[in-house]
Formats: C-alpha cells, sequence, structure tokens
C-alpha cells in the first residue's frame, strides 16, 4: 500500500482519525482525519451456502480494502432489552479473518424481531384489501438468516412512523455500533448503512412479494402521523374537505389513499393536481416519514461511534423500472431533506435490471446528489460465471461478457464522486482470472486519483423531476423508453451528460443543452424560472412528451406552449406516439433513423395517451406521428437557442448528437463511441476495429489509458488518435490527473 496519495488507510490510523466526509474542491470524499482517500468496495452476502469468502479472499487478494455486507442485526435483539451478539461475531470473525485489514461498512438491517411484534401489534405496517403473503425463508435455521424473509420483503414489519420502532432499533444500532469499535474490530468499521424496507433499500415493505403490492401504510402510527400532517397543511377542516373534494372527512378519520385512488388517472396517464389531493398529502407525509427515518438512524450512528464515522443509505433515487405499481407505492420527494442534512454522509442507489446487456445507468440523478453527498453505484453487473460454468462457456461468451463487466464498471468509476461497489451477493461472479485483472489495476488506479480528478460538469444534462412522479400513472411504457434512451443512446451522443434534477439545474452554471424527461407538472412559479434560465442563458432545450402539461388547474395544453415555446395540442386518446423523420435532408435529420420514440411497430411500449401533437405555424416540422399523421418532432430557434419538441422519450443517439452539436456541445469524439466521463477521467468503447480520434475539453496533448499504461499524443492540434479493439474498453486520464506522491499512511 505505498504506491499512491489516496490509498485506504489502516485500522489504527481509523482508529486514531475516524473516518468523515468532506469536500475536496467542491467533490464530497472521504477523509480519515485532514487526508482524503479513496478505494472501490466490494459488498456481499455472508451467507454459509455461498462462496462469499472465497470471494472475500480474491479481493482482499487484488487490492481491495473497502467492504459492505448484510448484517441482519434482528437476530441480536432480546426480550428483557440486551443485545446478544455472538452469532453476529461468528460472522464477523470470519470476515476479519479473510481480511485482516479491511475496512468495514455493514449494512444493518432494521426489522424487528418477532416478540417484538408480538409485543407491539399496533407498530406494524397494515394493508387495506389483499395482504401480500410473505416467501418462505430459505435460511430459516440459519442463526444468523432466520428473519431473511422479513428483513427483505415481509409485510410484518413495523411502520416507518413508528416511534416505538425507530426508540428500540435505535437502541439496537447503538449498541451494535458501540460493540464494533471493541477489540476486536477497534478501528475497522468506518462507517454503517441504516437499512429497512425491500431489500434494506427502503422501498415499501409489501411491495415486491411474488408480483404482490399492497395498499399501505394505515397503522395507528402512520395514521396520527399523517393526520398531523394535514393539520399543518391546512387551516381547518373545510379548507381540507375542499382540497380533496370529500364533504365528511376531518382530521380525525383522513386516511391515505386506497389502491384505486393510488392508481387513479383522470386524463390519460396524468392526475389532475385538484382531484389528487389526498394522494399528494400521502406521497408527502410518506416521503417525510422516510427522509426523517433514514437521517435519525444515521445521528444515532454517528452519536454512538468514539470517532467520526460515516453514514449511508439506499435513498434518492427516482424508480425508472416502467413499472406502474411501484411508480405509484414509490413516488418520492423532499431529496433536499436528505441532502442537506450532515447526518447523511453517502447515498446508493440498485440498478436497473432490464436490459443490462445493452448498457446501465444509475436510478437517481447522479451528479445531483454528487455534488453535495458521497454517491455510490451499485455495480452488480452479472458476468459468464454467473450463467455459465467455465467448461461450457465459450470463447465469445466469455470475451461478451468481461466487456459487460468491465463498461459498467467503468461507467461506476467515471459518474458522481466514482464511488461503487462490486456486488455479486456473495455468489462469486468475479473469481474468473479475467475480472480479478481489472479489478487489481482498478483498485491500483484508484489509490492514484485524488478525488477532486472528478470536478467540473457536463454540458448536456438530462433533467428528472420527483414533484411530476406523484401526477402520473400507469407511464410503464413511457419510463421504459426513457429509460432505454439513457440505457442506449444519450451514452453515445460523443459527449457526457449529467443527470440533474429542476431544482439542481437552476442553481448550475450553465448547460449549453438541456433534455427534459418528465416534466409534467410546473406551477407558474417554475415555469417562469425555466424560461429565464433557458432565454436567459441562452440554453437549449429538448423537451419530451407533455413537459408543462399540468398546473395548478388541471392539465393544459397552453401551458405546454408557455414552457416548451412550442404550440401544442392533446388528443384524449389511447395509441402509438411513434413518430417517422419527415424531412430527412434537414441537418438534424442526418444520418437520424426515419422512425423516432420507439423500437417499432411492435412497440406496445409507446402507446400511452394523452397523445400531444404540435399546431405551431412557426415551428419547423421535422416528423410525424405515424398512428394520427399529425406532427410528432417539431423545432423553433431563438438567436443563439433553441426548443426542440418530440411526442415520445426514445431518441437515437444520431438525433441527440445532431442536436447537441447544433447547441454548441463540445463533442469528445465521433457519435456512436460509448462514452462516460466526470471531470478529467473518461472511459470509451467501440463495437469494432477501429482508430478513434479523441479531443478531450481544455488543453490537453496527451492521454494516459490508466488500464493499459499506454500513453496517446496529439497528431494535430488537440486531437489524439487512439487505437480500439472490439470490446475492449480504455480509461482516460488527463495528464495532470495522477498523483505520484508517497502513500501518506
Amino acid at each position: 500500500m505505498d504506491n499512491g496519495n489516496y490509498r485506504v488507510p489502516s485500522p489504527e490510523r481509523v482508529q486514531e482519525h475516524g473516518v468523515q466526509m468532506n469536500l475536496t474542491n467542491g467533490v464530497p470524499s472521504l477523509f480519515c482525519g485532514e487526508k482524503p482517500f479513496f478505494g472501490t468496495i466490494y459488498t456481499f452476502d455472508p451467507y454459509s451456502d455461498r462462496l462469499y469468502l472465497d470471494a472475500l479472499r480474491s479481493m482482499y487478494e487484488d487490492g481491495v480494502r473497502l467492504f459492505t455486507f448484510l448484517m441482519p442485526l434482528t437476530t441480536a435483539w432480546r426480550e428483557d432489552g440486551s443485545f446478544d451478539f455472538r452469532d453476529l461475531d461468528s460472522m464477523h470473525r470470519q470476515i476479519l479473518e479473510a481480511a485482516p485489514e479491511a475496512l468495514f461498512m455493514p449494512r444493518v438491517f432494521l426489522s424487528t424481531p418477532s416478540w417484538w411484534d408480538r409485543f407491539y401489534p399496533d407498530e406494524l405496517i397494515r394493508f387495506r384489501g389483499v395482504r401480500p403473503a410473505i416467501q418462505p425463508n430459505r435460511h430459516d435455521a440459519d442463526p444468523w438468516w432466520n428473519y431473511e424473509g422479513k428483513i427483505y420483503h415481509g409485510p410484518d414489519n413495523p411502520s416507518l412512523a413508528s416511534l416505538r420502532w425507530r426508540q428500540d432499533a435505535a437502541s439496537a444500532l447503538r449498541a451494535y455500533v458501540r460493540h464494533t469499535w471493541q477489540k476486536p474490530y477497534t478501528g475497522h468499521f468506518f462507517g454503517y448503512q441504516p437499512a429497512y424496507g425491500t431489500c434494506g433499500e427502503w422501498g415499501p415493505y409489501g411491495s415486491y412479494i411474488g408480483s404482490q403490492y399492497g395498499s399501505y401504510d394505515f397503522s395507528p402510527p402512520m395514521l396520527a402521523a399523517f393526520r398531523t400532517s394535514l393539520g399543518d397543511r391546512y387551516s381547518c377542516e373545510e379548507e381540507l374537505r375542499r382540497a380533496w373534494n370529500h364533504s365528511d372527512v376531518t382530521f380525525d378519520d383522513a386516511e391515505p389513499p386506497d389502491k384505486l385512488a393510488t392508481l387513479m388517472t383522470h386524463r390519460g396517464v396524468f392526475r389532475q393536481p385538484a382531484r389528487s389531493r389526498q394522494w399528494t398529502d400521502w406521497v408527502d407525509c410518506y416521503s417525510r416519514q422516510l427522509n426523517h427515518a433514514i437521517l435519525h438512524f444515521c445521528a444515532v450512528v454517528k452519536k454512538a461511534a468514539p470517532v467520526p464515522v460515516v453514514t449511508g443509505a439506499f435513498a434518492g433515487y427516482y424508480l425508472q423500472t416502467g413499472c406502474s405499481a411501484y411508480i405509484s407505492q414509490q413516488a418520492k420527494t423532499q431529496l433536499d431533506l436528505l441532502l442537506e442534512n450532515p447526518a447523511l454522509d453517502i447515498l446508493s442507489t440498485p440498478n436497473v435490471y432490464h436490459n443490462r446487456e445493452a448498457g446501465v445507468f444509475s436510478q437517481a440523478p447522479v451528479q445531483t446528489i454528487a455534488r453535495r453527498k458521497i454517491f455510490i453505484i451499485e455495480n452488480d453487473v452479472l458476468t459468464w460465471k454467473s450463467y455459465a460454468a467455465a467448461s461450457s462457456a465459450t470463447e465469445a461468451e466469455r470475451e461478451e461478457s468481461l466487456s459487460r463487466f468491465t463498461r459498467d464498471t467503468l461507467y461506476s468509476f467515471t459518474q458522481g464522486t466514482g464511488h461503487f461497489w462490486y456486488y455479486d451477493f456473495g455468489r462469486g461472479w468475479y473469481l474468473d482470472e479475467s475480472c480479478r485483472t481489472l479489478i487489481r489495476r482498478l483498485e491500483e488506479v484508484a489509490g492514484k486519483l485524488p478525488p477532486d480528478v472528478r470536478s467540473g460538469q457536463a454540458e448536456i444534462a438530462y433533467v428528472v423531476d420527483e414533484a411530476s412522479t406523484a401526477y402520473s400513472e400507469g407511464l410503464s411504457g413511457y419510463y421504459m423508453l426513457s429509460r432505454d434512451c439513457l440505457n442506449t443512446e444519450i451514452c453515445r451522443i460523443g459527449a457526457p451528460c449529467d443527470v440533474v434534477t429542476v431544482e439542481d439545474l437552476l442553481q448550475r452554471p450553465r448547460y449549453k443543452l438541456c433534455i427534459f424527461r418528465d416534466l409534467w407538472y410546473v406551477p407558474e412559479r417554475r415555469l417562469r424560472e425555466l424560461r429565464q434560465y433557458l432565454d436567459g442563458q441562452h440554453v437549449s432545450a429538448v423537451w419530451c412528451y407533455a413537459c408543462g402539461a399540468i398546473n395548478e388547474k388541471g392539465f393544459d395544453a397552453g401551458n405546454c406552449r408557455r414552457l416548451t415555446q412550442i404550440q401544442l395540442e392533446a388528443v384524449d386518446t389511447i395509441t402509438s406516439n411513434q413518430c417517422s423523420i419527415t424531412v430527412p435532408e434537414h441537418h438534424l435529420a442526418a444520418a437520424v433513423p426515419r422512425t423516432v420514440g420507439s423500437l417499432g411497430n411492435n412497440d406496445i411500449r409507446g402507446i400511452y395517451g394523452p397523445v400531444l401533437y404540435s399546431t405551431d405555424p412557426n415551428a419547423e416540422i421535422l416528423g410525424q406521428l405515424e398512428s394520427l399523421h399529425l406532427p410528432g418532432i417539431a423545432m423553433k430557434e431563438k438567436e443563439s437557442r433553441f426548443d426542440f419538441w418530440t411526442a415520445a422519450p426514445l431518441l437515437p443517439w444520431q438525433l441527440l448528437n445532431n442536436l447537441a452539436a447544433h447547441a454548441g456541445v463540445h463533442l469528445w469524439t465521433k457519435p456512436g463511441t460509448w462514452l462516460s466521463a466526470s471531470g478529467k477521467i473518461f472511459a470509451l468503447h467501440t463495437d469494432q476495429d477501429e482508430e478513434l480520434s479523441v479531443i478531450p475539453p481544455g488543453p490537453s496533448d496527451k492521454l494516459t489509458d490508466l488500464i493499459s499504461d499506454e500513453s496517446f499524443s496529439c497528431s494535430e492540434k488537440t486531437v489524439i488518435p487512439i487505437p480500439f479493439k472490439k470490446n475492449k474498453l480504455r480509461l482516460f486520464a488527463q495528464k495532470e490527473a495522477i498523483s505520484t506522491e508517497k502513500n501518506p499512511w
């Protein structure tokens, strides 16, 4: 550990100084004392019937020193108020024996034991209608995992609003933190990740059990919290009745919406605000209870540890799975509540699991979070080890699988703050030597890169809106298409793209091009702010589908026109929103496929409504809705910026590249090349053998491939030619990015 300046510190140093999150030139970073450090992370599930110890030893041998693991605290609670950590200690000992100088951040599950549930039945989540059925435990005889089914998905868990649960779980968490700062653990536990909800990711229990999901939470604690929030929001019951359009509701009997009200829409896939107050009030209350619970447990951790430690949680993401049940069940707001609170240092999200072969992206507005907190991407791409034994995997399968693993890993390394964990569920996916070679190299590189190498922002922003998720439902097709746009198209523009929230966008330096994914709900104040930002700073905009369609008065296509500057009308029908390019000779249509918005006639994801089309006589019409023969792609230019509107969100990379170039975005390389970048480091991948011309931003006469150690210099001006092989990835750093100082530890 002497070949870099930013390597992970020893447990002895952590014991002396602790670990905390600070900013390094604006980049949230891990610090031990006054010194920042960086390292890749391995996460595993310590099941006795899995290869987790072999995988742990392998990672440790390959230089990884930061580890997280699933830790079922539930098994240590006792009825008399004491805590018995003997079974968990046996787990800890196995882990320390395999990785004696490692640092740990366990994912601590805070579900309650069965005896607690018997004592406090009114504190548990309650459902209306069908109650999701818990699945049998796979490891119910294992002393570590005898609550496996419950802690992952069980509906028999405490309500987020239960103060009794928060108090008792805090006592258990506090005792565990103090226990892990006694010998032989002293200095090994640098952080803790409180876990609750489905998979420990703070999703609603009962929302992911055998494709069932329940209507929740009607428990006494949540009812009390909800009613209190309504009393704070409305001055009197008459105001509440008007808002809910309910003549009999009172502060004493108001309840969360049932499943029908949760799923109901009023115009196609959209909700009318005036008819959705019960739902939006519930989303606001639930989000607040969720975030307050996270922050409560994080604060408990920090107070219990004898030195500074970091805290983390799965939080801050907007579900982009395209499942309407998930959208309705997990609409969240108030991300700023988490980002502003010092009790929480780290946010993380699971990745999207659909169509992983095509690409990967996080479910969070990564760059918004990474401005204020450390962001950890869950890098859980499957390798060939997961679907074929070594003896049966062909060379082509192995090569393609390794390429996917490399691409997703380098994506994670070049996003946000650059932190990620390899996650194979303890199954040994990365034991193959081809994977280990990359892991060794990347861990070595990580120790040489200063954290602020990722400072700066891109010139393109992909903008998501947390408030709008509460005003849409049944948009599974739309969100699937937008997910594919991130997965397969935006990453091939030829320039990097930040994913940010609307609120964050308005506080940032100028972007040159903004792509608005789902900005449905736009009150008057927000509309004025956005137009002032776009027009005042000459920022070009791409508007998808019904941006601006909802204001306090309801669905209003005129509000779309005011936001997008393009006159739109709505047809109350449900049909395909696929478009065809009608002017292929237009400079923005150069090399663009004729079909835009979906993957062809059989792609039913493009079927939703209402359908919007352009009626603007002053706009250029570039394409039409195939189903209605109405204008579906329109554009207006004004001085040095433009507004571009499309009926569907899946825009091909050729079109996105043309739009970026027209907006004045600096293109790093040719379109179609997979690119992921953050600050002075970036990764490239091509689908064929070729030589690429790379032009990184700013002055740079040399690039170094951090994986192969090859260096490449300019051939003319700032153009750097670099040879590529099919399915091989390169990770680059501009020459001033790498530290050559000695390890301070």
